[in-house]
């Protein structure tokens, strides 16, 4: 669902790039069919098509869109998936990755510096499928991503199961995780980016 002020989030993929510009972030993404594009107008053909690279604001130039690779992201491919964000980050330096989406419960953030993933974490199938690095200041503050899958499920009592199950994330904890490591892209309005352009565009899937 778009959101006309120019904030996103909900069902969607993004990913937040420090100290980069809208066009080196085009060019990692390999984007094509390129559009110079407001803000608003770009959140919105995102979600129908496409993937937008926003206006950089601060630090920050983010990129989200149903384009994006790993929108449909398949649990059973974390490998391919790291594989993809190391790259990534090879050719930007630090690049942060969230999706969520409430129909199927998956949500996922990752982080990666210089090639290297500093933390990645998916709960999605009523399980955490991808757990890499220890949780960060953020998610401990939130309450959030705290556990791997058990190791030995059948030994957990129900007591010890809710207590994992508080530590599984909805939606608006992964943008609010977005704004402690980065930015809130729900936190973002029209306002901030009123007569800036930045780049829709189309990329192949990296899978």
């Amino acid at each position: 669902m778009p959101y006309w002020d120019g904030s996103f989030g909900p069902k969607t993929v993004w990913i937040a790039v420090r100290d980069r510009s809208p066009d080196q972030v085009a060019d990692a993404l390999r984007l094509s069919d390129r559009e110079p594009m407001p803000w608003g107008q770009g959140i919105v053909r995102a979600y129908r098509d496409g993937v937008y690279v926003c206006p950089a604001t601060g630090s920050w130039t983010l990129a989200h869109g149903h384009g994006m690779p790993w929108d449909s992201y398949c649990p059973a491919e974390p490998l391919a998936f790291c594989a993809w964000l190391r790259e990534m980050s090879s050719m930007l330096g630090e690049v942060q990755f969230f999706s969520s989406h409430r129909v199927p419960d998956t949500h996922h953030w990752s982080w990666a510096k210089d090639g290297e993933i500093v933390r990645a974490y998916l709960f999605g199938n009523s399980s955490v499928r991808l757990f890499i690095g220890e949780p960060t200041t953020g998610e401990i503050e939130l309450g959030v991503g705290l556990y791997p899958d058990p190791d030995s499920a059948d030994s957990w009592t129900d007591q010890q199961w809710d207590s994992f199950y508080e530590t599984t994330p909805g939606e608006t904890e992964v943008w609010e995780l977005a704004g402690k490591w980065s930015m809130d892209p729900m936190a973002t309005t029209s306002d901030i980016a009123s007569d800036r352009r930045g780049i829709w565009g189309r990329i192949q899937r990296a899978h």
